[in-house]
């Protein structure tokens, strides 16, 4: 639950972040305007004293500090995703590392097991070599995989058990979660 509130709270930040830099633009813009219309007066043509009507469109005129800053603003979000050096801030890149997790497997007669599941996720592109892992002790034995950064795998945690699918067996809860068919568990 924790992950999931982070996660909830870091996009919180880089949205808030956006519109902060959204809106000091328009303030920027706005004040430096603003100034330049008092210096210089006031315009009282015709065009400045329209409103805008449906199919009038020259009454409708491009902001050239709108259109710089909606560029500059599209590099900068390029460059946080990305991890460029231009780019002051950086969005968080995909969890590359080894990560591990426990599932309990009960069979029809009562009987249950834990076993370790370990994954090894790796910089798409890059070859990994799995290392062994020991079995243990029970029915259930552990297991270990592999997968790419940004990128999804299945593994089948019964194909190495003792008793598996054919037996009856079944995954009841993953770090302690309960779990059945067509659920989830983050």
């Amino acid at each position: 639950m924790a992950e999931w509130i982070f996660g909830i709270a870091a996009a919180a930040l880089y949205i808030g972040a956006y519109l902060a830099l959204i809106i000091a633009a328009y303030l920027v813009v706005s004040a430096i305007t603003g100034a330049l219309a008092q210096a210089g007066g006031r315009s009282k043509d015709f065009t400045s004293l329209k409103t805008v009507t449906f199919g009038d469109e020259s009454a409708v005129r491009a902001s050239r500090a709108a259109s710089i800053i909606s560029i500059l603003a599209i590099f900068l979000l390029w460059g946080a995703f990305t991890g460029s050096a231009y780019a002051p801030i950086h969005a968080p890149g995909p969890f590359k590392g080894e990560t591990e997790f426990t599932y309990t497997v009960a069979t029809p007669d009562g009987r249950s097991d834990d076993a370790e599941v370990t994954f090894i996720v790796f910089p798409v592109g890059q070859d990994v070599e799995l290392p062994e892992v020991d079995p243990g002790d029970g029915f259930a034995k552990n297991d270990i995989g592999k997968v790419g950064a940004w990128r999804s795998t299945l593994l089948r945690v019964d194909r190495n058990d003792e008793l598996g699918r054919a037996e009856g067996a079944s995954v009841v809860a993953i770090d302690g979660q309960p779990i059945a068919p067509g659920e989830t568990v983050r």
